[in-house]
Parts: structure tokens; sequence; C-alpha cells
């Protein structure tokens, strides 16, 4: 058992480590409104307190994950004390918070490992307020990154934000839109000076402007390569600054419409295909810093993807036609296992590579090979393409 007096001090010391720097839990005039007589020891700080007390008697030990129900709210003055349990050999541990008179508090299991204490790693997560990108942030934030979720909408940001810190995880965010340079600049500047250094670099944000060629607007061509194309290159020149001394992992969302085309999406299709390049290029470009680069081709039901895959169902129901199986895709959470799986991966190899994910089916594309060499100049080639059906 162990004996912790709550102090001022120490709220305002977790709340800055965990950044649940809510005025309730820091501003003692917040507090009063709310009807407590001081800024209370609240989720977030019991929790980074329960894991400091645990890690100080289990040095070899680091925490992986971990969640806490939280009963009621502690005041400066008074005491916690933590006891421990192992439930599944060393591998899961209960903690139990009480107050002096036996009241729970607090009750929570941590995941841990042996191998001495690791430090968190951060992820910028750009595009992270819904969709792809908020289940990636929550799925990072439950494996103990800390995450800086970017987006447009703060009330979207701070709600993805809320959600990570209570199920037990440390998050931040910053509302920055990718197209503009100076925007993205200011954010990385902002992320690395609450956390340091960035681990992880993640471009997920993504917009929609579709319409034929011909129809096309030069706003709407512009839009999409801005955000998908421009803004990955804004995002990763500015990290890397902050990447390379540690080394890390970018990934970066494509398409199969980068991969094969998409009819209506000459915009997106572009930009995505230009995301590949991007991947092949960075991946030998950054191998020396031991900084890993990736693309995932996800397929998975979101606000993005949602009206045009019930247009289709719509569209294929009034022909009494089954729905293609290329339209009939995952859930955003699938992409966020796969994410999670792939940043636990330690091949230093595992750069410049595609993968699709559309459920629990995982694919890898390959770089584009050759399918038809022919020497001889021009007229031989064209003999030999007239003839490529009969041969293949």
């Amino acid at each position: 058992m162990m004996r912790k007096l709550i102090t001022a001090a120490a709220i305002t010391e977790y709340a800055d480590i965990t950044g649940d720097q809510a005025p309730i839990h820091i501003q003692a005039e917040a507090a009063r409104q709310a009807g407590y007589q001081a800024p209370i020891a609240h989720g977030m700080y019991l929790m980074g307190l329960a894991q400091s007390i645990y890690l100080a008697e289990h040095p070899t030990h680091w925490i992986q994950s971990y969640s806490m129900k939280f009963h009621r709210p502690l005041v400066q003055g008074t005491w916690a004390c933590f006891s421990y349990e192992a439930c599944n050999g060393e591998f899961q541990v209960k903690v139990t918070a009480e107050d002096e008179d036996g009241e729970v508090i607090a009750t929570g299991v941590f995941s841990v490992k042996e191998g001495g204490i690791v430090p968190m790693r951060t992820a910028l997560i750009t595009g992270a307020s819904r969709g792809i990108g908020r289940s990636i942030a929550l799925e990072l934030g439950r494996n103990g990154y800390r995450v800086a979720v970017n987006g447009l909408h703060e009330e979207r940001i701070y709600a993805v934000v809320e959600e990570i810190r209570q199920r037990g995880g440390v998050a931040e965010g910053f509302c920055a839109n990718v197209a503009d340079p100076s925007a993205v600049s200011k954010m990385v500047e902002m992320v690395t000076a609450r956390y340091g250094a960035i681990d992880v670099l993640i471009h997920n944000a993504g917009n929609l402007q579709d319409r034929k060629c011909g129809l096309m607007t030069d706003p709407e061509w512009n839009s999409v390569l801005d955000v998908h194309l421009n803004g990955a290159f804004y995002c990763i020149q500015r990290v890397l600054p902050f990447m390379a001394p540690q080394g890390g992992d970018i990934l970066l969302m494509t398409s199969t419409a980068g991969l094969k085309g998409s009819v209506g999406q000459v915009n997106y299709s572009a930009a995505k295909a230009g995301i590949l390049g991007m991947v092949w290029t960075l991946a030998a470009e950054l191998r020396r810093d031991r900084i890993r680069i990736n693309a995932i081709a996800p397929a998975a039901l979101t606000d993005m993807t949602r009206p045009v895959i019930e247009y289709l169902k719509d569209k294929h129901a009034k022909r009494n036609e089954p729905l293609p199986a290329f339209w009939q895709v995952g859930e955003a959470d699938d992409v966020a296992r796969f994410v999670g799986l792939l940043l636990e991966q330690e091949d230093p190899d595992l750069t410049g590579e595609v993968f699709g994910v559309n459920g629990s089916q995982i694919t890898r594309w390959q770089k584009p090979l050759p399918v038809l060499t022919v020497n001889g100049g021009a007229e031989d080639f064209f003999t030999a393409w007239k003839h490529r059906e009969e041969k293949q």
C-alpha cells in the first residue's frame, strides 16, 4: 500500500504531464464555481499518479496500456492510498485507490511488460477529428502514445482529445489547415514545444471535389491536391528535423484511385498517385535516418466515403444488382488496428510499402512492373502490341 498526499503542486504537475489541464483541475476559482472546495484530482491526474508510484516500485516494468474507472473526486489536503495486485502473471496489474476511510476512489488495470521504462512516443495525426483519423488517434492513445490530434474544427478535435483522455490516454488538440504551409509550421512548433520530438507522423487529412475532368474547376483541382499531396509534403518536411535524431515512422493515406484511377476523380487520383511516388522516393532518402515511410490504401465506411457508397447502393438496388465487392468496405477501426500493429514492427526494411486494408483483408501492393519490353524500335513495339493478347 502506498500513501500519497494530494497537493496543489501535485495536481498541477500531473495535469501538465498528461495534458488534462481543464480549469476545474488546476484553477481554484473554476473548482469553486463547479462546487468543489479546491481543484480536484480527477481521472488523468489519478492515473498518472498511480503509474508513477507503480513504476517507482517496479523499475524494470513499463506500462503498455491502462484503463481506470473513476468513482469520485479528491481535493487538496486529502490522502490517496494505492495498492497493486498481479492478476495475469506479470502482464496485468490491478490497481485500487482508496481514501483514508477505506472508500474506493478508483480502480483499474495496467498492462505491463518487463524491460525497463520506455518513454512515451508522440504521434501527430492530421485529419484526426473524424473517420479513419479519429479511429487511429483512439487506437494509438490506447497503445500509450501521446497523440497530437489535428483537424479543422475545434469542437471535433477536442471531442477526440477528451475521448482519448477519458480512456486513460494522453492527447492534445491542434487546429490547422494542412494546405497552408505556415499553419503547418506553427502546428509542428506547438507540438514539439509540448512534447519534444515527433516519433510518428500520419497524414490522413483529405477532401473530395469529384467531377469529370471537362467540368472540373481550377479551385476544385487545387483544393484536393493542396490537402492530400501538398499537405503531405508540408507536414513531412517540417516534422523531419524533430524525427531524424531518433528515427520514426511516417504513414501516408493513398487510395486505389491512385493505384488504378477512378472516373470522376482525376484530382483525387492524381493526388493519391503522387503519394505513392513520395513514399517510394522518401523510403530510400530517409533510410539512413532510421525513418520508415509507408502508405495505406484504406477501404472503410467514413463520413467521406459514405455518400458515394450509399449512392452506389441505391443505383445497384434499382437495377436489382448486388453492390460490387470493391465497395463492400470494412470499418475505420480495422484500419486503426492495422496501423497500431504496423508501428509495433521493428523491421527496418518495412519501408516503402503500400498496403490495402479492407476489413480483415490486407493486401500488399508493389511498384509498377514492365509488362511489355521490345528491342527493335517503335515499329516492332506496336507489332508486338497488336499481338499482346495472343501471348497472354
